[in-house]
């Protein structure tokens, strides 16, 4: 109990000093401390702010604000709870600051997060940070975002990671990123933009450990998109997917892993392509491909028995493929355009195979 209420009061006290809390039209406060509680907290209208705290095990908070501005903060201990937060609302206002901030803080096992955020022409910040094993943190940004950002951080073993951001406004910046500290974790990260839409979409993941699985999507609309996905530890898996039929912009996506028995993809449609995959360790399988459009591609390895696959389409064609170990091997097909590729292979065993078909 006393750890709960040294944990309020410290919550309390850093949002009131940001103007989060105790400076809304509807302010709510709930501390709990004991088994299997439940706080629902209903706001509607004007600007709302509310803050959960329990203390214990298999404990339910529910926040549901709608409103020009939402605040939510959930913080629980324990194992097997479970943590929801919906906000809507947020319209756009040239004179005021509308936007949805959400945090969920968590420490336990088999815990359960989602934010889901509404806005219409303005922002939404969401955040959920679990530590311990087997927990689940979902994000959902929808509306028309002039501004999105959803993080999630999750530090143990065997927890899973789900982020969508979606836009249908002809600008805007939305940034999603997963940061995984542990073994068995899974990252899955998706935006979404109208075709009308345009702005700069980013999805990254970061993930320490081993058996690590990431996958992120980014399609439709006219803006820019960059994905990143980083990998530190053994039996990586990394796909990740930018663009759709019509898309322009600029497309980037890079690939890092470091371990061993690791395999990457991406590929990317439509637009102006650059793309990277790094892997330093052995057993590694590295295959992207880029189509219509001007593509830059290139994979670099560095261990034993890797593979390297590229495959790229219609426009100005740059690839190289960089193996320096043993029994690697290489291929390269590049389609009608202005080619050029490379292929570098330091070490015994190597095969590779290069085909261009240019004008």
């Amino acid at each position: 109990m006393k750890k709960l209420l040294a944990l309020t009061l410290v919550v309390v006290l850093a949002l009131s000093a940001t103007g989060l809390v105790l400076a809304a039209d509807n302010e709510a406060l709930v501390a709990q401390a004991g088994n299997r509680n439940e706080a629902i907290v209903d706001q509607e209208t004007g600007t709302n702010a509310a803050l959960v705290t329990q203390e214990g095990d298999r404990n339910s908070a529910s926040i549901d604000q709608n409103g020009a501005s939402t605040n939510a903060l959930v913080t629980q201990i324990g194992v097997r709870n479970a943590a929801s937060v919906t906000q809507r609302g947020a319209t756009y206002s040239q004179w005021a600051d509308h936007t949805h901030e959400s945090i969920i803080f968590q420490d336990g096992e088999g815990n359960d997060a989602s934010i889901t955020q509404t806005n219409n022409f303005h922002g939404a910040l969401a955040s959920i940070y679990q530590y311990g094993l087997r927990n689940t943190g979902i994000i959902d940004q929808g509306g028309n975002q002039f501004s999105g950002y959803a993080l999630i951080e999750q530090f143990g073993e065997a927890n899973y990671a789900s982020q969508i951001q979606r836009s249908y406004s002809n600008v805007g910046h939305v940034i999603a990123e997963i940061y995984q500290d542990g073994t068995r974790n899974t990252a899955r990260q998706e935006s979404q933009v109208q075709v009308s839409g345009a702005g700069e979409f980013e999805v990254y993941a970061r993930q320490m450990g081993t058996g690590n699985d990431a996958t992120q999507s980014q399609y439709q609309g006219l803006g820019d998109r960059y994905g990143l996905v980083f990998q530190l530890g053994d039996r990586n898996t990394a796909t990740m997917a930018q663009g759709a039929v019509g898309d322009s912009g600029n497309q980037v996506a890079y690939i890092a892993q470091l371990g061993e028995r690791n395999t990457a993809d991406y590929t990317q449609k439509f637009g102006t392509h650059t793309g990277a995959i790094l892997q330093i360790g052995e057993r590694n399988t590295a295959s992207f491909e880029q189509t219509d459009g001007s593509s830059i591609g290139a994979t670099v390895q560095f261990g034993d028995r890797n593979t390297a696959s590229h495959t790229q389409g219609t426009g100005t064609q740059l690839g190289a493929i960089v193996q320096l170990g043993n029994s690697n091997a290489s291929t390269l097909s590049q389609s009608v355009g202005a080619n050029v590729a490379a292929s570098i292979q330091v070490g015994n065993n190597n095969s590779a195979v290069v085909t261009q078909v240019g004008n």
